[in-house]
């Protein structure tokens, strides 16, 4: 149980926070994964990751603390507007988790388990879209988008989080993206734009 709640943890750390031509290439021959980052987008730091994930609040302090003890910083993080930033940032992370107990089990049962633990830190938690079936880089993958309202600094915004799972093998990869609802700093078109850049070997 306490593994499945550091892989909860890890993918709400993803979506939270504020991760060639006309484009620079990123790629890990490691974990097999590339993907390109528009030129004006920014690359975020380890420091700047956990500065973000400190300010947030969420309704459950336990939780809190559980994001702050077990998060891993993500191997790829990218955010449209440099840090610090005074607005909901739009950002993409990427991480690579062992599977572990779900390793097996269908992608978008995956994702839905890891969304689900989104109601337990915001009260107005909703489903948009999903859990569905979906290909990230020709892999099968599973995708849910979320709704809910994001508070730091005494601030809030309503808030998107988009979440990808893709297994390969003994891994999960886990791709997390947040946007404004109103998507008045930046779009899901540009995400989903970045998204379909992803290869994974």
């Amino acid at each position: 149980m306490l593994k499945l709640t550091r892989y909860l943890v890890l993918a709400i750390a993803l979506t939270l926070s504020s991760v060639c031509l006309a484009q620079d290439d990123y790629a890990n021959p490691t974990l097999g994964f590339s993907m390109r980052k528009p030129t004006s987008w920014h690359y975020l730091t380890a420091a700047e990751h956990r500065a973000n994930l400190k300010r947030a609040d969420f309704a459950d302090p336990a939780f809190k603390d559980l994001v702050a003890r077990y998060a891993r910083t993500p191997f790829l993080a990218i955010t449209k507007h440099k840090e610090p930033h005074d607005d909901l940032n739009p950002s993409v992370r990427v991480n690579a988790r062992e599977a572990g107990t779900l390793k097996g089990v269908a992608p978008e049962k995956v994702v839905e388990i890891m969304a689900s633990a989104f109601a337990r830190m915001f009260k107005d938690y909703a489903v948009a879209e999903g859990p569905i079936a979906t290909k990230v880089s020709g892999h099968a993958a599973g995708y849910i988008r979320v709704n809910y309202t994001h508070e730091a600094d005494g601030r809030k915004w309503p808030t998107t989080s988009e979440l990808w799972i893709v297994p390969r093998g003994d891994l999960h990869f886990i791709i997390g993206a947040g946007t404004r609802q109103d998507e008045k700093s930046g779009t899901r078109k540009e995400v989903r734009s970045i998204i379909d850049t992803i290869k994974i070997d």
